[in-house]
This record gives structure tokens, C-alpha cells and sequence, in this order.
């Protein structure tokens, strides 16, 4: 099983994602912003992060910059409804390997 965060939003798509991950077997914590979620990752690190980038408050991009300061290297898959070269290059230099778009095929 693994252990996966879930920062989504919208309330819709953090569900209907949150219910397809959880129904293949994987612990599936959701959060509707990074904030939240940023206190309990600190706390118990999971396997993966699965995050949004553009929400209120705190981006994805920024999420993935306070884990790192804190050497918090878990792996973090990135999507977005709207990709562009620089929001790439910011996941990339935070190492993540994984850019998703929205909405998903």
C-alpha cells in the first residue's frame, strides 16, 4: 500500500481522484490546500504527494519549496488545467518527474 497526500481544490476532482487512488489499494490522505496539508506531511511524511498547483493561499510550487528547505525529499507528482514552460521548469528544479494536466484522459 502506499501512502499518498492529495491537495486538490476543487472539491470534485479531490474526491473523484481521492476515491480512484483509495479504491486500488492506497492509503489516501486529501487536503483542500497546501497549508493543511503542510503540517501533516512535516509531521508523518507519506510516499508520495499528489498536488495541484494554482490554489488560494499557497501554490503547489510553493508547498514543494517549504518541503524541500526543510530536506523533505518526498516525491511530488504536479497537475494543472494550465501548464506552462515556467511552472515545468519550477516542478523540475524541485524534482519532480511527474506533471500531470487537467483534465485527465
Amino acid at each position: 500500500m502506499i501512502r499518498i497526500v492529495l491537495i486538490e481544490d476543487g472539491h470534485l476532482m479531490r474526491e473523484w481522484l481521492g476515491r480512484s487512488l483509495s479504491s486500488r489499494g492506497h492509503d489516501v490522505r486529501r487536503f483542500e490546500r497546501a497549508g493543511d496539508a503542510l503540517a501533516a506531511v512535516i509531521a508523518d511524511a507519506p510516499d508520495v504527494i499528489v498536488s495541484d498547483i494554482k490554489m488560494p493561499g499557497m501554490s503547489g510550487i510553493e508547498f514543494g519549496r517549504m518541503l524541500r528547505a526543510r530536506a523533505i525529499h518526498v516525491p511530488i507528482v504536479f497537475m494543472t488545467a494550465n501548464p506552462d514552460a515556467r511552472v515545468q521548469s519550477d516542478a523540475r528544479a524541485l524534482g519532480s518527474r511527474w506533471f500531470l494536466h487537467k483534465p485527465f484522459h
